[in-house]
C-alpha cells in the first residue's frame, strides 16, 4: 500500500512566499494547507493535524513565535513539528524561538535546497514517532489496543483457542462519523469515540479483545461467548451506540453504525483473513442502508440471485402498462377547432394527444405537427380536429405487460399507443418514454440544452 504524502501546514501572510513555498512543496509530494491569519491557521490544525507546520516569523499581530506557542499548548499540538521562516538569526530570536516550541528554523529569503533537506529530516522524525507510536499497541485517546496491539492478540488467541470455541470477531464502523468534527469539532469527535469506547468496554467480559482499529472502527473479539451470540451481541451494541447522545443537552449528537460479524471460520484462517471477512461483512451492512448488522457470507448468493433477477424478460416480468404510462392530464375534443388544439399544445407540451367522442371514448390520436403542418387563418378556425386525426390508435389495457409493450416498438408498429380503460383513455406510452427508463440518469437527462451547475438547487446524481 503506498503511503500518504506529507502534510504541511504553512503559515504566512506573504501572497508570493504562499505561492513559492506551495508550488515547490506539491512539485515534491507534499500535501499542502496555507492560511494567511492566525486563527484560519489554528483551525486549520485543529481540523488537518498536518505531520509539518512552516510559520513564518512575521506571521500574525503578535509573530509567528507566538503562534508556535499557542499551536504547542493546544490539544495534540506537542505532535507537531514547526519549522519557522526568520529574518535574524541571533542568539535571542533563535532561544525566544526555541522556548516556543520550534523544532528548526530557516533564515529568509528561502533557499530551497536546504528546505527540501529539512523537511526529509522532519519525515524521518515523524516516521519514527510513528513507528514508537505503534509499538506501544495502545490507542492513545481511548486506551484501548490500537491495530498493531489487536493483531497480535488475535493472532495469539487463535493459535491457543479452546473450547467452548469463542464467538468471533465484530468490527464496528461508526456511520458518517467525519460529520462529527465538521459539525461539532474535534473535541466532539473525540469524546464522541472515547464515549463508544467505554460502552464496548461495558458490554464485554474481561477476557474479550476491544480495540480501536482505525479513526471510526472498532473491533471486538468475544472469547467467552457460544457460536450464535456474535450476531445478538452486534445487535445489541449496535442499539446501544444508537442511544448515546453526544455533545451536549443543548444540541445532542446521534451516531449509528454498521457492524460486519465473523461467527464461523476454518481451524487453519488467519487473523489477517478473519478480519479480510469481518470488513466485507462491514461493506455488506453500509450496503444494506447502514445503522445494521451483516455476518460473513450473508449475502453470498446475492450475485446469484441477481443474475436470476435480470435474466431476458424477468427484471419487467410484473410492470404492467399502468406502471409506464404518462397520465393522460389533458385531452382534445373531436368538435374542438384546430386553433382550439394549437393553442392547448402549447399550453400543455405535450407533442401528443388523445381525441375523445362526447362520452369520452378514445375515438384517435393527433400531434402538434399535424397541427403545425396545417395553414393558419379562417381555415384553422373552422376545420375540426376530427378532419385530421388519426383514427389508426394502438391500444392497450392498463394490465399489458412491459414485454408486450416492448414488442410493439419493436415491431415498428408505431412510436406511441394509448392505455385505455373502459373505452377511455387514461395514458400514453411513447417509444421515447419507454426506453429512457433503462437508460441510466445524467446531471443533464432532464435538461439536455442547459449547463450544468453543481451549485444549483437541485442535483441529479446518476450512473451505471
Amino acid at each position: 500500500m503506498a503511503g500518504k504524502p506529507l502534510s504541511v501546514l504553512l503559515a504566512t501572510h506573504e501572497a508570493q512566499l504562499v505561492r513559492h513555498v506551495s508550488r515547490f512543496l506539491k512539485e515534491f509530494g507534499y500535501d499542502v494547507c496555507a492560511a494567511a491569519e492566525p486563527d484560519a491557521a489554528f483551525a486549520a490544525w485543529e481540523a488537518r493535524r498536518p505531520a509539518l507546520v512552516v510559520v513564518d516569523d512575521a506571521f500574525g499581530g503578535e509573530g509567528g513565535v507566538e503562534f508556535c506557542r499557542r499551536l504547542r499548548g493546544s490539544d495534540g499540538g506537542e505532535q507537531a513539528y514547526v519549522l519557522l521562516f526568520g529574518g535574524a538569526a541571533d542568539a535571542e530570536s533563535v532561544t525566544s524561538a526555541l522556548e516556543a516550541g520550534v523544532d528548526d528554523f530557516l533564515i529568509k529569503p528561502v533557499v530551497y535546497g536546504e528546505f527540501l533537506a529539512r523537511l526529509r529530516s522532519a519525515a524521518r522524525l515523524a516516521e519514527v514517532e510513528r513507528r514508537v507510536a505503534m509499538q506501544s499497541r495502545v490507542d492513545p485517546l481511548t486506551n484501548l489496543a490500537n491495530r498493531e496491539g489487536f493483531v497480535e492478540k488475535l493472532r495469539h488467541a487463535l493459535a491457543h483457542q479452546s473450547q467452548p470455541r469463542p464467538a468471533g470477531l465484530v468490527l464496528i464502523d461508526l456511520d458518517w462519523f467525519s460529520r462529527v468534527a465538521i459539525v461539532a469539532g474535534r473535541e466532539a469527535a473525540d469524546g464522541a469515540l472515547v464515549a463508544v469506547a467505554a460502552l464496548l468496554k461495558k458490554l464485554t467480559d474481561p477476557n474479550d479483545l476491544v480495540a480501536r482499529l482505525e479513526a471510526d472502527r472498532f473491533a471486538v473479539w468475544l472469547g467467552d461467548e457460544r457460536d450464535q451470540d456474535a450476531v445478538a451481541w452486534a445487535e445489541l451494541a449496535r442499539q446501544e451506540i444508537a442511544k448515546l447522545e453526544l455533545g451536549g443537552s443543548e444540541s445532542p449528537l446521534g451516531l449509528t453504525a454498521s457492524c460486519g460479524v465473523v461467527a464461523e471460520w476454518q481451524s487453519t484462517e488467519s487473523a489477517d483473513a478473519l478480519l479480510d471477512r469481518a470488513r466485507q461483512a462491514v461493506v455488506a451492512a453500509k450496503t444494506s442502508g447502514r445503522d445494521a448488522v451483516a455476518h460473513s457470507g450473508q449475502f453470498a448468493d446475492e450475485e446469484l440471485l441477481w443474475t436470476e433477477l435480470a435474466a431476458p424478460g424477468k427484471l419487467f416480468e410484473d410492470t404492467t402498462a399502468r406502471d409506464v404510462m404518462i397520465p393522460c392530464a389533458a385531452a382534445l375534443h373531436v368538435d374542438d377547432t384546430l386553433m382550439q388544439a394549437a393553442a392547448k399544445f402549447r399550453r400543455t407540451g405535450a407533442t401528443t394527444l388523445p381525441v375523445t367522442e362526447k362520452s369520452g371514448a378514445l375515438a384517435g390520436l393527433l400531434s402538434d405537427d399535424a397541427v403545425a403542418d396545417l395553414p393558419t387563418g379562417r381555415n384553422s378556425e373552422t376545420r375540426r380536429v376530427r378532419d385530421v386525426m388519426s383514427k389508426t390508435v394502438p391500444r392497450y389495457q392498463p394490465e399489458t405487460s412491459f414485454n408486450d409493450l416492448m414488442d410493439f416498438f419493436v415491431r415498428g408498429s408505431g412510436s406511441v399507443l394509448v392505455v385505455v380503460e373502459n373505452g377511455k383513455p387514461i395514458g400514453l406510452v411513447t417509444r421515447g418514454s419507454i426506453t429512457s427508463l433503462i437508460e441510466p440518469v445524467k446531471t443533464d437527462t432532464f435538461a439536455p440544452g442547459e449547463a450544468f451547475s453543481p451549485s444549483g438547487e437541485f442535483l441529479i446524481v446518476g450512473g451505471r
